[in-house]
């Protein structure tokens, strides 16, 4: 059993990883274009999620708990300036996962709490639509794939939605380094073969951006 979970782990990862290769093949070609402007960020938060997923669930004797904490990422963004932007995103997502168990025989309880997490490639699409002063707002849409670790519906390679609105504040006019702040919601699912697992819940980040290069009109 052991061997065949750690097949199933190496294989999921391999997939991400094949994704991450067709998402790059298709984010990078654009960054060559002219009028066309580069970023890399980093970022953080703090998640929170919706039942039923993110929420207690018995099974039997056992009783789990599934509770997202903070998450991580970078990306690299590719800007039209004035139009849209292309942006191959990387991201980890942590979480705890208290639980509670029953034994009949010793008739008492006993309980912990373990982590889980899962790891994300997206594709995402920015759309500017406002700005004041040195502030640019935006809308962001896109798709990915998920490899979890430890969720009890996720147990294989899952896709993820993503929409949501940010804004992007240049520090000082002509610094390369931009502040970026979002809320994001992320819908989970996993076709499975009997039934299909969901769940849904929202992202608070906080990031800061570098221009690898900023060419002219």
């Amino acid at each position: 059993m052991a061997v065949v979970e750690e097949y199933m782990a190496v294989t999921s990862w391999k997939n991400l990883l094949w994704v991450i290769i067709i998402m790059a093949s298709f984010v990078l070609p654009v960054g060559a274009r002219q009028k066309t402007d580069s970023y890399f960020g980093i970022y953080t938060g703090w998640t929170l999620g919706f039942k039923p997923e993110f929420a207690w669930h018995n099974a039997g004797a056992t009783s789990l708990d599934y509770n997202p904490n903070f998450h991580a990422g970078v990306y690299v963004q590719f800007d039209q300036p004035e139009h849209f932007g292309v942006q191959l995103n990387l991201n980890f997502q942590n979480g705890s996962n208290p639980w509670t168990f029953y034994s009949y025989w010793e008739d008492r309880w006993t309980s912990g709490t373990n982590t889980f997490s899962f790891s994300s490639a997206n594709l995402n699409f920015v759309f500017p639509y406002a700005r004041s002063g040195n502030a640019r707002f935006y809308l962001l849409a896109g798709a990915g794939i998920s490899t979890p670790s430890n969720m009890y519906h996720f147990d294989d390679s899952f896709i993820n939605f993503v929409g949501g609105t940010g804004v992007r504040i240049h520090l000082q006019q002509g610094l390369p380094t931009i502040v970026n702040l979002g809320l994001t919601f992320h819908h989970l699912w996993d076709p499975q073969k009997y039934d299909d697992a969901h769940a849904n819940l929202i992202r608070f980040n906080i990031g800061l951006e570098t221009a690898l290069n900023k060419k002219k009109n």
